[in-house]
């Protein structure tokens, strides 16, 4: 069981809808008071909601750590919440790139004491893409706040 004083979060992301906030609100209701998301797919929805600068998204792209990190720093200060996750990615089955292939996700999240960022590619499969940056997603948090209690 994991214990804390119920701090609230919140998701900016990209790429996994409404789907990652019900994951993380589902598995999270005695652990965080979960107040939101943002969903910014369009570049100019990240640098107005989510505060990413545009030298980042010119510079490193959509699907990247610094975008990720930006989205999560940008959408906790925005929202005024204790911890922002941010997802980034490439779901599938199309938009992948040599660099960049499909199942590529990078997950941040935003707390008090830092960023973190981490990338993962999960493969070809849609759905199976989504599930687990879902299932990363909240793994991430729950670390963070293991690590901090």
């Amino acid at each position: 069981m994991i214990y804390c004083e119920k701090p609230n979060i919140r998701n900016s992301r990209k790429l996994y809808r409404w789907r990652n906030c019900k994951c993380i609100y589902s598995i999270s209701r005695n652990i965080f008071v979960f107040l939101g998301g943002l969903i910014t797919y369009a570049n100019d929805l990240k640098m107005s909601l989510a505060n990413v600068p545009e030298k980042i998204l010119q510079k490193h792209g959509a699907v990247s750590e610094q975008t990720a990190k930006a989205m999560a720093e940008g959408g906790r200060l925005k929202l005024n919440t204790d911890y922002t996750i941010a997802v980034t990615g490439i779901a599938g089955p199309d938009g992948g790139t040599k660099e960049k292939p499909v199942g590529t996700v990078w997950i941040a999240l935003a707390g008090p004491h830092r960023t973190i960022a981490k990338v993962f590619h999960f493969g070809n499969h849609r759905g199976r893409n989504i599930e687990k940056t879902m299932l990363y997603a909240a793994n991430l948090i729950r670390k963070e706040i293991l690590e901090i209690a």
